[in-house]
């Protein structure tokens, strides 16, 4: 036989031997695409936090500058995410410094940490409902707009998410019993969700105490394995072991710190849920019932992973995030249900690939349908304005300094890790000495900047966010970028600070021994 010829005999047997192995890469390499094309789309951040706990705090371990936010002067955070960061920003510098470029090696690095997710979602589909579950399952996890704009983002729910689920397809969790070295994996990284993510705590227990009840113990071992690694980070960085848990325990019980963000009923998450779907949300909820009935141990631990948030008083939409792959993983496998029974009544069932497809194709669809008619547009794009500015600033070689005119609102303040390394950040208001504007050469202005051309800046451009909707008047929607010709001087003004909340006053801060 021609070698080429026998070459495409092997392929087409191992073709037929591992169609669920084939299926897996595709709907892989599916999510990574889709994800990336969502990064691109949607930099973000997602959240303040993105920016002010982690890739900022990353941006330090690699470059020495980052805002510091209070949650790590006071110690409540521990450096543990920022470290599994920071490489990123360490490869950005090997290659030239780019700040945009080591954003997308974090965004890159996040997305193929979430594809082992879609796999064991395949992997529980196929278990279920077959090939046709696996596929529904698969493409359900790889497109579905939520988790496909939040995986490629640095924040503490998105990464403990692919963890968690890997974590608990490994430890046994709806799936013939695992071998103990898979047993022993689950564990470790159940317990990495947990550090990250400390709200995860029943979900992460009520598993590996179910392991240990089974008789193998070996996963309390692999699950003490983080934990103390935690403590020992703690150690090394802060004042002593696990300082990060018992102070945000602190913070959060004594002073209410989560609570003066903000309070919603506990019936929230099912609100913002019907307001992101829309009329959707009918199949979605109906296939995940449906699949429910095949996988009931994953329905139990996404409701394990909802639980905890419903009883806080504090609710946003990522909070639940780690549920979203066990939810979708059940209406996957339940969608491929429906479509098998349809199959058997209208008496196709020698079409066995027709399911799959069907399912293959209706995920996007709901999904994209989701996306239009959902009120999210304007929090996926709540940074677009500002995101422009930033990218305009970087096209500029003579960037030494920046300002933002005025402060407010500090949640959309873009941190250093946005910028290149060599350029400080600085606040400057009308009412501050025309003196300090020495310091930097660019402003960013979202309020009018009447005092600015007194200090010799002229305005370069202007953006506004998308008004596809309203937005909320606590966003910029409008924004400038004003500019002066010459160099900084960094003794001019001290470089931007963020505020300690007023639930941190003197009284508490003395009392705790913070200062």
């Amino acid at each position: 036989m021609h070698p080429s010829r026998s070459v495409r005999a092997a392929s087409r047997i191992m073709i037929n031997r591992h169609p669920l192995a084939m299926a897996i890469g595709l709907c892989c390499l599916l999510a990574l695409l889709v994800r990336l094309i969502a990064y691109g789309l949607m930099p973000g951040p997602m959240h303040p936090d993105e920016n002010f706990q982690y890739l900022d705090q990353a941006h330090r371990i690699a470059f020495g500058t980052g805002l510091i936010p209070w949650e790590y002067r006071i110690g409540i955070r521990s450096w543990l995410m920022p470290a599994l960061l920071s490489p990123a920003f360490e490869i950005g510098k090997l290659l030239g410094g780019n700040p945009a470029l080591a954003l997308w090696i974090v965004a890159t690095m996040l997305s193929i940490a979430s594809l082992p997710s879609v796999a064991c979602a395949m992997l529980w589909g196929y278990s279920a409902a077959g090939v046709a579950g696996a596929v529904a399952a698969g493409v359900a996890n790889a497109t579905w707009f939520e988790i496909a704009a939040f995986a490629p983002h640095a924040l503490a729910d998105t990464i403990a998410a692919s963890l968690l689920i890997p974590g608990l397809y490994f430890s046994g969790v709806a799936r013939p019993w695992p071998s103990p070295g898979a047993r022993l994996i689950g564990a470790l990284l159940l317990g990495l969700a947990f550090v990250l993510r400390l709200q995860l705590a029943p979900i992460v227990g009520i598993t590996c105490l179910w392991c240990a009840w089974r008789g193998h113990r070996q996963v309390l071992i692999g699950l003490m394995i983080p934990i103390v690694l935690s403590g020992s980070v703690d150690a090394l960085t802060l004042s002593y072991p696990f300082q990060s848990i018992v102070r945000y325990a602190w913070v959060n019980l004594a002073l209410g710190a989560a609570q003066s963000y903000g309070t919603l009923p506990w019936y929230a998450y099912a609100v913002m849920k019907l307001l992101f779907w829309g009329g959707l949300a009918v199949p979605v909820i109906g296939f995940a019932l449906l699949g429910a009935s095949r996988l009931p141990a994953l329905a139990l631990s996404a409701l394990c992973v909802v639980l905890p948030f419903l009883l806080l008083a504090h609710k946003e939409d990522r909070f639940i995030y780690p549920a979203l792959p066990l939810l979708f993983t059940l209406a996957g496998v339940g969608s491929a249900m429906a479509a098998k029974a349809i199959l058997v009544r209208w008496r196709m069932e020698n079409h066995a690939w027709l399911p799959g497809l069907s399912c293959a194709v209706l995920w996007p669809i709901m999904s994209l349908l989701a996306l239009e008619q959902a009120p999210i547009w304007p929090y996926l794009h709540q940074f677009s304005a500002i995101n422009a500015a930033v990218a305009e600033i970087n096209r500029h070689p003579d960037v030494c300094g920046v300002a933002l005119h005025p402060l407010e609102p500090w949640a959309r303040v873009p941190g250093y890790s946005r910028f290149p390394a060599a350029v400080k950040i600085y606040g400057f208001t009308d009412t501050d000495p025309i003196a300090r504007s020495a310091a930097f050469n660019y402003v960013i202005d979202h309020y009018g900047g009447a005092v600015l051309p007194k200090a010799g800046f002229s305005v370069l451009k202007c953006w506004d966010m998308p008004t596809r909707q309203s937005w909320p008047d606590r966003w910029i929607a409008h924004v400038c970028l004003w500019h002066r010709d010459g160099g900084c001087d960094p003794s001019a003004s001290p470089t931007l600070s963020p505020p300690l909340p007023a639930f941190l006053g003197r009284e508490n801060w003395a009392k705790a021994d913070w200062k």
